[in-house]
């Protein structure tokens, strides 16, 4: 599935990020839809500096990969769950004080692996850094003591519909289940 064939929007709706980090740090996520999650974040060097008197990139890569978790977990079936197996981030500008807006979007959403990519914004709208994940999804005995809680991703379909897969060879388009996946 990439990005053009992400159907399904949901109105934006803001609510703390799930999770302890997200707690501790205070961050904001807005759900734009199945495959895109936006969370934001007020940092500045006094609370969340480094030695060089910038804000710490950890802080950006905890914004980036809270984004991105939420973008690929809005695209599994009930009962999945799914774990990074590679992160990546590039730090373009320093920042001192701004409200972080970080914008993650599905690029790929396969049977197995997923890749995501999420532009870290300032309030200015500059480019701060940009990052991509690989996540495998994980099903059955591998996602045992992992289950994503019931509502965690309100855009997921509870029929476990995936949104529009790829086309065929015929060029027609179909969505099929997870269960049917499995079979």
């Amino acid at each position: 599935m990439n990005t053009d064939e992400i159907q399904q929007q949901e109105p934006e709706v803001r609510e703390e990020v799930p999770g302890t980090w997200g707690k501790l740090l205070g961050m904001t996520l807005i759900r734009n839809g199945t495959g895109q999650a936006t969370v934001e974040f007020e940092v500045d060097c006094e609370r969340h500096g480094n030695p060089a008197g910038t804000v710490h990139g950890g802080l950006f890569c905890e914004i980036a990969d809270s984004a991105m978790g939420l973008a690929y977990g809005s695209t599994i079936a009930p009962g999945e769950s799914f774990t990074t197996l590679e992160f990546k981030i590039n730090f373009l500008r320093p920042v001192w004080k701004a409200k972080l807006s970080a914008r993650a979007k599905v690029v790929h959403a396969g049977k197995l692996v997923g890749l995501i990519e999420c532009d870290v914004s300032d309030d200015r709208g500059r480019l701060v850094a940009r990052a991509s994940s690989t996540c495998i999804t994980l099903r059955g005995q591998l996602a045992e003591g992992r289950e994503v809680p019931a509502g965690l991703f309100a855009s997921r379909d509870t029929q476990g519909f995936r949104v529009k897969r790829a086309s065929n060879r015929a060029g027609v388009r179909s969505c099929e289940t997870n269960r049917e996946r499995r079979s």
